[in-house]
């Protein structure tokens, strides 16, 4: 079962019983939104809606008419600023390898 990404979040919705194929408004937040292009929001939204992921299909069921809505009306994209960034601990010269050395998951 996979737990985590697209996938994840796609069968959570799901078995949460709230799958839509209504619009949705979506806050995100990144370090790093230069990595964030068209492909990646659309495979997010859908899967806050409960879609699975890469699904060719699901195209036609983001939004009531069919349509793919503005994904830029859709969303709410929160990142650091370069002032949290350098009063972080670490500052800006921590490099991602060691941000992630202090992560722990699951």
């Amino acid at each position: 079962m996979q737990r985590t990404g697209y996938l994840g979040l796609s069968r959570a919705v799901e078995r949460l019983g709230f799958q839509t194929s209504s619009p949705l408004q979506v806050d995100f937040a990144s370090a790093s939104i230069g990595s964030l292009n068209e492909e990646f929001l659309k495979n997010i939204y859908a899967a806050a809606q409960g879609h699975a992921p890469h699904d060719e299909r699901k195209i036609a069921r983001i939004g009531e008419s069919g349509q793919a809505p503005d994904l830029s009306d859709s969303f709410r994209i929160y990142f650091p600023t370069h002032e949290t960034v350098s009063n972080s601990i670490g500052g800006t010269d921590v490099s991602r390898r060691q941000l992630l050395s202090h992560v722990t998951c699951c």
